[in-house]
């Protein structure tokens, strides 16, 4: 899960033709979608079968200059919300929220903290902090981790903080 996206021209399905030009190739110059795979040993097509996306906020920021803005609060509900709607339909077992403060506290606005305790906030391989919510949806339980984002890590970095959080 990415926090937003940005467009000059924005609809609801601007996120899933996304994806699917990641999962295809046709967004390699974007190192967010071309480096994920990567991260999990998995290749591209691989790895975008394997994983639903979605960012938090559920339309664009803005154009871009606003790509690193922060979403209003009625932004942020509609993402909780979807968050949780998303959890009950695809019910996953992980859900790794990239960000480019991983050790700060911006998810108070995201009300994630609704959905369960953090567990632990552990240190991946690299020693940076590791937020891990266990959280319920519904009767069904994911992990949440909270990991740096694509462009504050090295690809060894990312690949150990991954396997750090499914392995614990």
């Amino acid at each position: 899960m990415g926090y937003s996206h940005h467009a000059d021209v924005d609809h609801e399905n601007v996120t899933i033709e996304t994806a699917q030009l990641a999962s295809t190739g046709q967004m390699q110059k974007f190192p967010f979608f071309a480096r994920l795979p990567t991260y999990l040993n998995l290749d591209r097509a691989d790895f975008w079968q394997q994983v639903v996306f979605l960012n938090f906020v559920p339309t664009a920021i803005g154009d871009a200059s606003r790509r690193y803005a922060w979403a209003s609060r009625e932004m942020h509900e509609r993402g909780f919300e979807r968050l949780k709607r998303m959890i009950a339909t695809h019910r996953p077992t992980h859900i790794f929220v990239v960000t480019p403060k991983p050790d700060a506290d911006h998810y108070a606005p995201f009300r994630i903290r609704d959905l369960g305790p953090y567990s632990a906030q552990r240190f991946d391989a690299a020693g940076r902090p590791v937020k891990i919510l266990d959280a319920s949806v519904e009767g069904h339980r994911t992990r949440i981790t909270i990991l740096p984002h694509p462009q504050a890590a090295r690809t060894n970095q990312m690949r150990a903080a991954f396997s750090h959080a499914l392995s614990g």
